[in-house]
């Protein structure tokens, strides 16, 4: 719990587009994985025990612990962000233990005579006076900080210590600024244990927040006279993270390259053609449709039909970016180099990309289509800015590299769940797309439950028990075929998550109460009752995102 981590225990990762990021080795995370049971374990009993009213505070501490340990397991980061995500595990253990042994003492009689003070306890400290008396009668040590002459006269004083001004070397590494500034209590304790990021690298990265105004993106738009301008006001959905999560600007998610668990067998994949059908790469391409492709996976009926069945007679005025690029746009290209150099280049940027999605002090980049196409496409030549096309990718090229720090993605081998290539394999691409499926599918759904509901509370831990694993923000491994999620292929394997999703669109204003008050499914149902049920959360979900976002939504797909 208190050891640092060095750079014994880092792992730099390679063939991505940024310097300096790794992952720490096994033998170092393992041991917080059996911390992070421990509390799980401890606040499970202490529930059960007393299940009312809901510990709020303690299940804030404990998913704070959690999304903390995913993070440094699965999230590739920078030494010192690795550093800053144990000292807020730390942090939150810490506080859920100290709440559990109060708990603990509470269920305590009291006795009359005074309680021997416990040493092993580092104590509290408060000016409410009944509150000391609370902590003293536990045998919990504890500073009553209040002027003597505002000492009630019923309290004993045993002894007495007065603040001391900091050393003028230490306070000037300190900011001028007080982080609080009255009496101490509830105030003190939330300006003293922030949540918050703590140091510059961290703060200025571009991220995803709540925002208040409508972000603007410039973007190329051809017509028959040449080209010309278009503004397109994209709002930006309320995509937030955990205030535990933190990122820097070389502080980016990826899978460890240890995780070589399945072996893909890939019995359909067709010998890719030299051309795709021209109206697959067009601008005109109807999105509300699937995409023909030999990589595409299949998609999955009922979400697909519910697709088709949006009402787009009124079109929106604005609509959203897209976060994670679409997988038709990643198979659009007709020309098999640029098409390949789509997708090995999402592979080496993903592991980054996600990582900025999970940081929260700015907002995201808004990215548009076309701005993913001049990104994907990579340095092949030089812009000219004397055009319109070439100030645009210009543009977006400058957009990109204030998170990427100007480096070009190409050259080396990158490791992608546990496979290292430096072009991906033909067995593998169907793959790569499945994943773009879902990590869009869950970002997405993320920001829809942010946009349409503006509580926060404990919203991603229902959102992450739709999702195998409870892993919200990344693929932490490619499924098994008999592994269960809404991608499942077999029905039953499909209930769970399903159920998991209603409870999530059930608490939108606009859920239809024909879902918000339907029972949830069994294992024991049969098909057409799995597949109405479906159905029925794949409408509600993509005509609500629709509302919002103003474009169709990126679905679910099955299993290559």
């Amino acid at each position: 719990l208190w050891r640092p981590p060095t750079e014994d225990h880092f792992r730099p990762l390679e063939g991505v587009p940024v310097r300096d990021v790794g992952m720490l080795v096994d033998d170092f995370v393992a041991p917080l994985a059996e911390l992070a049971q421990q509390l799980a374990k401890r606040v499970a009993d202490h529930v059960s025990l007393d299940p009312t009213p809901s510990p709020t505070h303690l299940l804030e501490h404990l998913s704070k612990v959690q999304c903390t340990y995913e993070r440094l397991r699965y999230t590739a980061a920078t030494l010192r962000d690795h550093e800053v995500q144990i000292a807020l595990f730390r942090r939150h253990w810490l506080l859920g233990m100290a709440y559990l042994l109060y708990a603990d003492l509470s269920r305590e009689s009291i006795v009359e005579t005074v309680p021997s003070v416990r040493h092993d306890l580092l104590g509290a400290w408060t000016w409410d006076q009944r509150a000391a008396r609370e902590l003293y009668d536990r045998g919990i040590p504890v500073w009553l900080v209040r002027q003597l002459q505002c000492v009630p006269a019923d309290i004993r004083i045993g002894s007495q210590v007065e603040f001391t001004i900091p050393p003028i070397d230490v306070a000037r590494r300190l900011s001028y600024t007080p982080v609080y500034e009255g009496v101490i209590g509830r105030g003190s304790l939330l300006a003293t244990i922030p949540t918050a990021h703590t140091y510059h690298i961290i703060s200025r990265s571009p991220t995803a927040r709540e925002l208040d105004m409508d972000a603007r993106v410039v973007t190329p738009s051809r017509s028959s006279a040449g080209a010309t301008l278009r503004e397109v006001v994209l709002p930006c959905p309320l995509i937030v993270a955990k205030p535990s999560t933190l990122g820097t600007t070389a502080s980016r998610l990826s899978c460890s390259r240890s995780m070589l668990i399945v072996t893909v067998q890939v019995h359909h994949v067709r010998p890719e053609s030299q051309t795709v059908n021209p109206a697959h790469g067009s601008a005109g391409r109807d999105k509300f449709a699937e995409f023909v492709h030999p990589w595409m996976p299949p998609s999955i009926p009922a979400w697909q039909t519910a697709l088709s069945e949006v009402d787009r007679s009124t079109r929106p005025s604005s609509s959203w970016p897209y976060w994670i690029p679409e997988p038709a746009l990643i198979l659009g290209p007709q020309e098999i180099g640029r098409r390949r150099r789509y997708i090995i280049n999402w592979v080496r940027v993903r592991p980054l990309w996600l990582s900025r999605l999970q940081v929260r002090d700015g907002p995201i980049e808004v990215v548009n289509s076309q701005m993913w196409r001049v990104y994907l496409n990579g340095h092949t030549e030089t812009p000219q800015a004397s055009t319109v096309t070439g100030r645009f990718a210009l543009n977006t090229r400058h957009a990109f590299s204030d998170i990427l720090h100007d480096e070009v993605v190409d050259g080396g081998d990158v490791v992608w769940h546990g496979f290292s290539f430096s072009e991906v394999p033909d067995a593998l691409c169907p793959w790569v797309i499945w994943e773009v499926h879902e990590l869009a599918f869950r970002y997405e759904l993320i920001a829809l439950d942010r946009a349409c509901r503006r509580s926060t509370a404990f919203a991603e831990d229902r959102l992450a028990r739709v999702f195998p694993g409870q892993s919200l923000w990344s693929v932490h491994h490619l499924p098994s075929p008999d592994s269960s999620g809404l991608f499942s292929p077999v029905p039953e394997h499909r209930v769970d998550a399903l159920n998991a999703l209603r409870e999530v669109l059930a608490r939108w204003p606009s859920c239809p109460p024909e879902l918000r008050d339907a029972s949830p499914l069994s294992t024991g149902d049969d098909v057409r009752t799995v597949e109405k049920f479906e159905h029925l959360v794949a409408t509600v979900y993509v005509r609500t995102f629709y509302s919002h976002a103003g474009r169709p939504p990126i679905l679910p797909h099955f299993l290559p």
